[in-house]
């Protein structure tokens, strides 16, 4: 028998089986690397949309820093209107220091709480003196859709002095959250009374005089008076310095008269009428000087200068003839200072350092 032995079928055979294998092998490899696109796409918008909420929390950390020196410089020139308050004793402008010092830190913890809009604790709108100049969100390029918003804010309640905010970081088709707690100071500013003496103790009236009790004779001797005083006769007053603590009274048939002194007066009620063809009812001679806490407009104008000067403390400065001035309390301060003694205590002031490490702890969500 013969046998035939034709191999050309073989290489179409070999031919196909090695085209398939390369198909196989490609589509493999093809599959492989979308896959590999797909997670290499997912894990770039992961780390892109992660970064923009970071930049979130750089952006909050940077303001709430910029705000605690802000509030801090305001602090500061209410202080210095206190500390130039001549009329406080060193212990009243401690207090008054600590005061302010409370409440503007006191507002500024509420402001921060309220960062989103919302009060945490009512869950209610906030006021709108609470609020802070801080952004809810920024658009860092609108044209594609990212951004960051401030979802929350909220203060913590621990030994600390502590916020947390919650910020989101958006692009397109993607969002991720992170939270971070910010430690605030406790205190914006620490003072300190430094007693060198014996304190000057007040009694609630913020003009506590050190001068000894008047008699009847006000003339040429520093004296004070704590009660009311009611002048029912004419009277001068010469040389020296008097403090009336209290309200002075004139009534309608007396004409005073001051030379040559400085006289401070809490409160004046002049109940005269025209006396002689003149309605004026006290007479401030020259080289005198009359401080007036409190007094009515229509009393005010029945003092006569007659070339000395008269200071009233009032909300807002007028005058209702060249001599007679109303004065906010600074100027009021300044011309009036005789009637405080000096003190030998002092007071620090020692600011709190703002730690731009104010960032406690991240959480990525």
């Amino acid at each position: 028998m013969k046998v035939f032995k034709n191999e050309k079928g073989y290489t179409l055979l070999l031919t196909l089986i090695i085209i398939l294998m390369i198909i196989i092998f490609s589509s493999s490899f093809a599959l492989s690397a979308m896959n590999q696109h797909k997670q290499v796409e997912h894990t770039d918008s992961k780390y892109e949309v992660t970064a923009v909420a970071e930049m979130g929390i750089e952006y909050y950390h940077a303001e709430i820093i910029n705000l605690i020196t802000t509030v801090r410089s305001k602090l500061d020139s209410e202080i210095s209107l206190i500390q130039n308050n001549s009329n406080l004793t060193v212990s009243e402008k401690v207090n008054a220091i600590k005061s302010v010092e409370l409440t503007t830190r006191t507002n500024l913890t509420k402001g921060l709480d309220c960062l989103d809009g919302y009060n945490n604790s009512t869950s209610k709108p906030c006021n709108p003196d609470e609020t802070l100049s801080i952004s809810k969100g920024k658009d860092i390029d609108k044209l594609n859709s990212i951004k960051f918003t401030l979802l929350n804010s909220k203060l913590i309640t621990n030994s600390k002095s502590q916020l947390e905010v919650l910020v989101k970081g958006s692009i397109p088709n993607k969002d991720y959250e992170i939270s971070a707690i910010f430690n605030l100071p406790n205190n914006l500013l620490t003072v300190t009374l430094i007693s060198n003496g014996e304190n000057v103790k007040g009694d609630g009236n913020q003009n506590t005089p050190i001068y000894p009790k008047c008699d009847i004779q006000y003339s040429n001797k520093p004296c004070k008076v704590d009660s009311n005083v009611v002048f029912s006769t004419p009277f001068v007053i010469s040389g020296g310095l008097v403090q009336f603590n209290r309200a002075v009274t004139l009534t309608k048939k007396n004409i005073g008269e001051l030379t040559n002194t400085n006289i401070y007066m809490d409160q004046l009620i002049i109940n005269t009428g025209k006396e002689n063809g003149n309605a004026n009812s006290i007479k401030v001679g020259k080289d005198a000087k009359l401080c007036i806490r409190q007094i009515s407009e229509n009393d005010a104008k029945k003092i006569n200068t007659n070339g000395g000067k008269v200071y009233i403390l009032a909300t807002k400065n007028f005058r209702i003839e060249n001599a007679i001035n109303f004065v906010k309390q600074e100027e009021f301060d300044i011309n009036c200072n005789f009637m405080k003694n000096p003190s030998d205590d002092k007071y620090t002031i020692t600011p709190t350092d703002v730690n731009f490490d104010i960032i406690d702890s991240v959480t990525y969500h």
